[in-house]
């Protein structure tokens, strides 16, 4: 099946520019963390419930400070509450960002592969007909297809940290050379 549901181009300009802007807004948020896949599991959530209860909470807290134990900070409470809406309000702009462009960038592996894979097969039915140059072609491209656990002597078969990553089949200059020396 052939797909074109994405027909653009983006310029060189335009991608240094986008990659530029989003590395602004990281700087501009410098306090952001990373956790652990254990931490996110082990932390407490904040889910609609909960929020609700934090905001009534620091109305009350700052209503009621004679409620507010001495060792809790309530300015604190109450940065960390504003910091969390104000994230809120920006990953509510940056979630549907990502996700399409995390979906764009899925259709475009499904409509080059599918482009490829046209082109594979043309070269298969060429090759079958003989046509001059395209067994070589066939030769280097149906490499991805082979079954996992056959082994080709030339490269290795699994990458590991101490096997460095090389290219081992010719650039397309290479092969067209080849199939028009035949």
């Amino acid at each position: 099946m052939i797909y074109n549901l994405v027909n653009a181009e983006l310029s060189v300009e335009n991608e240094e520019r986008a990659i530029q802007l989003l590395q602004e807004v990281e700087t501009l948020l410098p306090f952001m963390i990373n956790l652990s896949p254990e931490d996110r599991q082990e932390l407490p959530k904040m889910g609609k419930k909960t929020l609700d209860f934090v905001e009534r909470t620091i109305i009350y807290a700052r209503e009621h400070r004679e409620f507010v134990p001495p060792y809790l900070n309530l300015d604190d409470t109450n940065r960390d509450f504003t910091l969390y809406n104000q994230l809120r309000r920006i990953l509510s702009v940056l979630e549907p960002l990502c996700e399409k462009l995390k979906e764009t960038h899925m259709m475009l592996s499904v409509e080059s592969y599918s482009g490829a894979r046209i082109f594979y097969r043309a070269v298969q039915s060429a090759a079958k007909s003989g046509v001059k140059g395209s067994d070589v072609i066939l030769e280097d491209l149906k490499a991805r297809y082979r079954k996992r656990y056959e082994k080709d002597d030339a490269s290795p078969a699994l990458y590991t940290p101490e096997t460095p990553l090389r290219h081992t089949s010719p650039t397309p200059a290479e092969i067209l050379a080849t199939a028009s020396q035949n």
